[in-house]
């Protein structure tokens, strides 16, 4: 498997995500997103919950892919061009890349662009998307580490 500091001096193109939908519904929080597409110049790049649900894995060159479930609802791939969080990393080169660790478990990736930062983090079932890490997590023992180390 290619490993996700490849990314580096990569611009970001696009961002999709892949978002749970209930069944009867047609609109959807981002707190619902179950997995993330970064589009580059050469590849794309998904990110999601592991199989253990603690952590945060990537692939690449995958497409989103939605799914009617009928009565358990849908999964459906969104742009999300245009929200506030979201846009401002469109067009943002990647300098650097960290892995979060929380007891000695990968549990997400830091992309460190030219102006601001993307933190994806697995915080139980849920993929939390920000720009840094908040001061509680951070006291509850999250950390970033350089790949290189």
């Amino acid at each position: 498997m290619s490993s996700i500091n490849m990314l580096e001096n990569m611009m970001i193109q696009e961002i999709y995500a892949l978002v749970y939908i209930e069944y009867g519904m047609t609109e959807y929080s981002y707190s619902d997103v179950v997995k993330y597409q970064f589009v580059f110049e050469n590849l794309s790049c998904c990110i999601e919950c592991d199989e253990s649900g603690g952590g945060l894995i990537y692939s690449f060159d995958k497409e989103l892919v939605e799914i009617n479930m009928e009565e358990q609802g849908s999964l459906a791939k969104i742009s999300l061009k245009g929200h506030p969080l979201y846009n401002t990393t469109v067009g943002e080169k990647v300098k650097a890349v960290k892995v979060i660790l929380f007891e000695n478990n990968n549990v997400g990736f830091s992309l460190i662009l030219e102006d601001s930062k993307i933190i994806l983090m697995n915080l139980g079932d849920e993929i939390y998307f920000s720009n840094n890490i908040s001061d509680e997590l951070l006291n509850e023992g999250y950390t970033e580490v350089d790949l290189s180390l």
